[in-house]
């Protein structure tokens, strides 16, 4: 099986991402030089499309560089995917300038943080569906 790019250099920095491991716990945030490390290797990226600056790496071949970060360290895992996953929605569902001005040439490597869902306020109803 042939792998993208991003699950060799999820390996490479794992080292340096489970020896922060107890730092991280102890601020409760990734420390600056794992974000670096992270975003020099085009993991925050990984899902964006390569058009717009990232790496286009295939679902698996993310879920993979995942799990190997999340072995090294579970919060910085659970970072990684939440940031990747969120940059792949943004490049997707956001219009061409937003893409350009979040994504594009001069702006570097953006990290996307927050999760992207609906909001709205429910209601209670009388329980009746489709009326």
């Amino acid at each position: 099986m042939t792998h993208h790019p991003v699950v060799l250099r999820a390996t490479d920095v794992a080292g340096d991402v489970r020896r922060a491991a107890d730092s991280t716990e102890r601020a409760r945030t990734l420390p600056p030089d794992i974000v670096s490390t992270l975003s020099d290797a085009g993991l925050f990226a990984m899902l964006v499309p390569e058009d717009v600056g990232g790496e286009g790496a295939d679902l698996l071949s993310a879920m993979e560089a995942m799990e190997i970060i999340s072995r090294a360290d579970g919060s910085t895992g659970w970072s990684l995917m939440a940031n990747a996953t969120s940059g792949l929605m943004t490049a997707a569902h956001c219009g061409e300038r937003a893409v350009e001005a979040i994504f594009g040439a001069s702006q570097g490597r953006a990290i996307i943080a927050g999760m992207l869902g609906l909001g709205g306020t429910c209601t209670p109803s009388d329980g009746r569906r489709g009326q």
